[in-house]
């Protein structure tokens, strides 16, 4: 089974993209930011990070560019996402 790793600052996008992800049958680890998604990849090894671009401390551009970070995800495919705040405002209606 394929681990997946969800990193957003918005824990409702987090919960939207586990509970569909994880009714597939994937196993999926959560961050609420890019810093804890790295602490977290020191001792999880993921096959995919769905990864949200702006967020506080480490954001997704730095999490998958940076080169500090590619030691620890520099072999992990990555998919970047970036929902607004009108999705946000959507989300928060239904």
């Amino acid at each position: 089974m394929s681990k997946i790793l969800v990193v957003d600052d918005d824990r409702n996008i987090r919960k939207l993209i586990r509970v569909y992800l994880e009714s597939s049958q994937f196993t999926v680890l959560e961050a609420g930011d890019g810093k804890e998604a790295l602490d977290l990849l020191l001792h999880e090894q993921v096959d995919l990070a769905i990864i949200d671009v702006m967020m506080p401390h480490v954001d997704g551009l730095e999490l998958t560019e940076d080169r500090l970070c590619q030691p620890f995800v520099g072999g992990i495919s990555s998919l970047l996402i970036c929902v607004s705040e009108f999705m946000n405002l959507w989300f928060s209606s239904v």
